[in-house]
C-alpha cells in the first residue's frame, strides 16, 4: 500500500485537487448574462428559443454575434454549448480545465526544480488557493467570465506545452501544435496578445542564436496572428473596445492616463493582495541574489536591483496604495501619469533583466513567459475599465515563474530543511482562502437550487395552459459570493435574460424577497 502511494503519490495529489474542485463546483450557478449566452439571447435576436437548441443554433447565434457584437466566438461556443448540456456537465467540464491548467503549471515546474515531486505538487495546486473572491467572482464561478479569462489560458499553457516539449514529433503533434495555435490567438484579447508575444519572442530567440529561422515556429506564428486578426477585426470589435462615449471623446493622452490609472488601481487592488505579496517576495529575492553574485560589479544589475528594491519596500510600507499608486498620486496632471507610465515601464523592463540574469541564459521560457504575462495586461491600455478578471492570465503564468524561483531558493542545503515549513504555511493559507469562498457559495446555493426549481416549475405550468401573473422568488444571502443579480440598481435587465433562458413570457412580473 505505502509503496502505491509512493509511486502513485502525484497522482493522488491531484485526484484529491479534481474532487475538491468538483465539490467546490457544485454551488456554481448562473449569473448575469450567463442566462443570455445559454438562451441564445445575448447581444443579438434569433428568437426565444430557451435552453433547448441545436448545434445549428448556436452558430447561427455566433453568426450574429460575430457581425453584430464582438469577436470572442470561440469562447462562447464553449459556454453555449457546454451550458445546453446543462449546468452540471458545465461545472465538470470547468474542473476538468483548471486540473489541466494547474497540471501544466505543474509539468512546466517540475523539470526545472530539484525538489521533490509530490512536494512540488501540493505547490501548485496551492496557487489556486491563492486567487482571492474578486478574482473567483469574475474570471471563475461567473460563467460568461470563465469561458473569457479562463478556458482559454488551457489553449495556451498546451501550446507552450507543444512547443517546449514536441518539436520533432511529427506532424500529428505540429498540426495540433498550429490548431491550438490560432484558437488562442482566436479567443480573448489577453490570450491573443499572450499568445503573439509568446511566439515571437521564441521566433527573435531563435534567429539570434542559430541565425535563422524556425518555419515551423513562423507558421505556428502566422495561424495565431489570423486568428487574433480575426478577433480584432471582426464588424463587432469596436462594440467591445469602446464601452462608453466619455472616453470615446477623450485625446490620446487623456485616453493613455485614464486607462492606466484603472490598470493601475484594479491590478494593484486589495483583492489581488495574496498574488502581489509572493510576487514582491520573489522580485525582492532575486534583486538581493543579483547584487550578492554580481561579482563584475554590473552597473545595470545594481540600478535594476535598486528599482526592484524601491519598489517592494514603498509597496510593503504603503499597503493601502502601493508602489505604483503612489508615485502616480504625487501628480494631478495627466500629461505627468504618461512620463510616469513610461518609468513604469523602464521599471519593468528593469525587472525583467533581473531575471534574465538570476535564471540565465538557459531557460528563457521563464522570461518568455514573463513578458507574455505582461503583454496580456498591456492589452488594457486600450480598454475604458479594468475588470478584476483581466487579471487572472497574468497570476496563472506567473504562478509557474514564482514556483521556480521558490524551489530555487530553497534547494541550497541550508534552506532546503525548511522547505516543509513554508509548504505547510502555503498549503494552510490556500485552503483557508478556498475554504472561506467555497463556504461563501455554499451559503447561498440553497436558494439558487430554490429560485431555479421555482422557475421551472413556474415554465412548467405556464406551458401546461395555467394562468401565473407572478413569480416570487428569494434574494441570496451573501452577494459577494455571487454574479449581479436583476434586483440591484442597475441591473434589472438581466430579468429578460432569465425570463428566455426559462422560457417565461414577459408580462410576467419577477419578485424578490
Amino acid at each position: 500500500m505505502l509503496s502505491f502511494i509512493k509511486k502513485n503519490r502525484v497522482l493522488i495529489i491531484f485526484t484529491i485537487f479534481f474532487a475538491m474542485l468538483l465539490f467546490q463546483h457544485q454551488f456554481l450557478w448562473l449569473y448575469h448574462d450567463d442566462y443570455g449566452y445559454a438562451s441564445l439571447s445575448y447581444a443579438v435576436d434569433i428568437g426565444n428559443i430557451g435552453h433547448e437548441y441545436g448545434i445549428l443554433d448556436i452558430f447561427n447565434f455566433l453568426g450574429q454575434h460575430y457581425l453584430q457584437w464582438g469577436g470572442r466566438i470561440t469562447c462562447f461556443f464553449i459556454e453555449c454549448l457546454l451550458l445546453r448540456f446543462g449546468l452540471p456537465i458545465y461545472r465538470i467540464a470547468q474542473s476538468i480545465v483548471i486540473l489541466a491548467i494547474f497540471y501544466l503549471i505543474y509539468k512546466l515546474v517540475s523539470k526545472r526544480a530539484n525538489i521533490s515531486d509530490y512536494k512540488v505538487a501540493l505547490l501548485t495546486i496551492s496557487m489556486y488557493g491563492f486567487l482571492e473572491i474578486m478574482i473567483v467572482r469574475d474570471g471563475i464561478f461567473w460563467i460568461t467570465g470563465a469561458v473569457n479569462y479562463l478556458f482559454p489560458l488551457l489553449t495556451f499553457l498546451l501550446l507552450v506545452y507543444f512547443v517546449e516539449t514536441n518539436k520533432d514529433k511529427g506532424k500529428l503533434f505540429f498540426v495540433l501544435q498550429i490548431l491550438l495555435a490560432f484558437f488562442a490567438g482566436f479567443s480573448h484579447e489577453q490570450t491573443s496578445a499572450m499568445t503573439i508575444a509568446f511566439l515571437g519572442f521564441i521566433i527573435i530567440k531563435e534567429k539570434i542564436l542559430t541565425k535563422k529561422f524556425n518555419i515551423k515556429k513562423i507558421v505556428t506564428f502566422i495561424f495565431a496572428l489570423v486568428g487574433f486578426l480575426l478577433l480584432l477585426f471582426c464588424p463587432g470589435s469596436y462594440n467591445r473596445l469602446g464601452s462608453t462615449s466619455t472616453f470615446e471623446g477623450m485625446n490620446i493622452i487623456e485616453k493613455l492616463d485614464f486607462s492606466f490609472t484603472n490598470l493601475i488601481n484594479g491590478f494593484f487592488s486589495e483583492y489581488n493582495g495574496a498574488f502581489l505579496f509572493i510576487f514582491f517576495l520573489m522580485i525582492l529575492y532575486i534583486s538581493i541574489e543579483n547584487i550578492k553574485n554580481n561579482k563584475n560589479n554590473n552597473i545595470i544589475i545594481k540600478i535594476a536591483s535598486f528599482s526592484n528594491i524601491v519598489i517592494v519596500l514603498i509597496s510593503f510600507l504603503k499597503r493601502s496604495s502601493n508602489y505604483f499608486i503612489f508615485m502616480q498620486g504625487l501628480f494631478s496632471n495627466s500629461i505627468y501619469h504618461v512620463l510616469i507610465l513610461f518609468v513604469f515601464i523602464i521599471q519593468l523592463c528593469l525587472i525583467v533583466y533581473s531575471l534574465i540574469i538570476f535564471i540565465g541564459k538557459k531557460d528563457l521560457l521563464l522570461i518568455n513567459l514573463f513578458i507574455s504575462s505582461l503583454a496580456s495586461i498591456s492589452v488594457m491600455l486600450i480598454s475604458s475599465y479594468y475588470p478584476m478578471r483581466a487579471s487572472l492570465g497574468f497570476i496563472i503564468i506567473n504562478y509557474i515563474i514564482l514556483l521556480v524561483i521558490f524551489c530555487k531558493f530553497f534547494e541550497k542545503n541550508k534552506r532546503l530543511r525548511y522547505f516543509n515549513y513554508f509548504l505547510v504555511a502555503i498549503c494552510i493559507f490556500a485552503f483557508i482562502n478556498y475554504g472561506t469562498i467555497t463556504k461563501g457559495y455554499y451559503n447561498n446555493n440553497f436558494v439558487n437550487k430554490y429560485n431555479d426549481n421555482i422557475l421551472q416549475q413556474s415554465s412548467l405550468k405556464i406551458k401546461q395552459g395555467k394562468n401565473i401573473k407572478k413569480i416570487v422568488l428569494k434574494k441570496l444571502p451573501d452577494i459577494a459570493y455571487s454574479g449581479d443579480q436583476p434586483y440591484i440598481d442597475g441591473f434589472e435587465y438581466i430579468e429578460k435574460w432569465i425570463k428566455n433562458y426559462y422560457e417565461l413570457p414577459e408580462r410576467i412580473k419577477i419578485v424578490y424577497e
